[in-house]
């Protein structure tokens, strides 16, 4: 799909409906890389200072890997004489690209990172065995 803006530049993107849990891993992956954590594995907050001298900083080194993961995994071609940047085995290569885009890239991109970064709502899935309400309301509904 080519989006083409104002200035003639474009982008070609996957289908928001081609997203699968395969793009949601690769994102994760790539943000879950600049995570400080200790040697038993768990989130590290004093690192994060240390390493990236306060949250702020953390914060805006997260967003901005985040966004080139996902231009990475959603965008298949582009009009900029640079290369797209690409999630390779849970490391991002070519970060840097993401600075030259309009910032209408991020407006397009919005849906995609929504998709890719919600928690799904455990009320909007029912099985086949399931009406849907939950069992406290099943058992009530019987007694009523």
């Amino acid at each position: 799909m080519r989006h083409t803006f104002g200035t003639g530049e474009w982008v070609e993107l996957i289908p928001l409906s081609d997203l699968r849990i395969k793009h949601k891993k690769k994102l994760y992956a790539a943000t879950n890389a600049i995570v400080p954590m200790t040697v038993s594995g768990e989130f590290d907050p004093k690192a994060v200072i240390e390493q990236h001298g306060s949250w702020q900083a953390y914060n805006d080194l997260h967003s901005s890997t985040q966004f080139a993961a996902l231009v990475g995994i959603v965008v298949t071609a582009w009009s900029w004489d640079m290369p797209i940047p690409a999630v390779i085995n849970g490391a991002l290569v070519n970060a840097g690209s993401i600075d030259e885009v309009p910032l209408e890239l991020e407006d397009l991109l919005a849906p995609y990172l929504t998709r890719l970064t919600r928690d799904p709502d455990p009320k909007e899935v029912t099985t086949s065995s399931s009406n849907g309400s939950s069992p406290a309301k099943a058992r009530a509904s019987r007694t009523a």
